[in-house]
């Protein structure tokens, strides 16, 4: 009887358990977690930013040769369209530099990587621009066109650039009135912008003394300013491939 008993128990249990098995074929998935449209509206607030003068670099801006900085070229985005809806005129105040004599951290705002094509014939032969447009970060970028002179730092054309970036260039390079130490003389530099219609000068003499006509250009850019805003050179008179 005993034996029975325990038999019939064990079976019971078998049973039971297959019947939950059969129930229960495969696991249940843990319920997937919706994602709300925060990513969305962070994706379509940062790919606006560059139509409201916040920044341009770097942004969701594609390698291309549209402008939206100044004198528009997008089909869309005019320049009536833009003063209307930019929450920010830091984008359209621009200058242009005419010379940047041995100031390497203006210099490189605008670098045509089209300087180390090898063959550029190929490509003008092929009906194309050699001119490829970044603008890296000053405290990044060391690099010399091919046969350039090691103190050649001067750009290879006038460009614009708005004034608050040519600002946080100048004002992070290293302490221009500084003398370095056990020497009486620095590298001088020369820097020249328009600016509103008017030409500024900024030098620094021999014995680290910084003149200019505008010294702002030397003060470093508001914590919120510097975090917020950053710009890439642009091409007033033409308009080539950027990034």
């Amino acid at each position: 009887v005993g034996n029975t008993t325990t038999t019939a128990a064990a079976l019971k249990t078998t049973t039971t358990t297959t019947t939950k098995k059969e129930e229960n074929p495969r696991r249940r998935r843990p319920p997937r977690r919706r994602r709300g449209p925060h990513s969305a509206l962070l994706l379509c607030v940062v790919g606006a930013l560059p139509y409201l003068g916040v920044r341009t670099h770097p942004s969701f801006v594609m390698f291309s040769n549209l402008r939206v900085e100044a004198k528009s070229n997008h089909w869309l985005f005019t320049d009536s369209v833009l003063d209307k809806i930019a929450i920010s005129t830091a984008a359209r105040d621009l200058t242009t530099v005419t010379l940047a004599d041995n100031f390497p951290a203006v210099a490189s705002i605008r670098v045509d990587l089209g300087q180390w094509i090898q063959d550029p014939g190929v490509v003008h032969d092929a009906g194309a621009s050699t001119e490829f447009i970044i603008s890296p970060p000053a405290k990044h970028w060391n690099r010399r066109p091919p046969g350039a002179e090691q103190d050649d730092t001067t750009p290879t054309k006038n460009f614009s650039v708005p004034f608050l970036e040519l600002r946080r260039r100048v004002s992070e390079a290293p302490r221009l009135d500084v003398l370095p130490e056990g020497e009486n003389e620095v590298e001088p530099f020369r820097l020249e912008y328009l600016r509103h219609g008017r030409t500024f000068r900024l030098e620094r003499l021999r014995n680290g003394t910084v003149v200019g006509d505008d010294l702002s250009l030397v003060e470093p850019l508001p914590w919120y300013a510097a975090a917020l805003h950053r710009f890439r050179a642009v091409d007033l008179d033409h308009s080539p491939c950027r990034h």
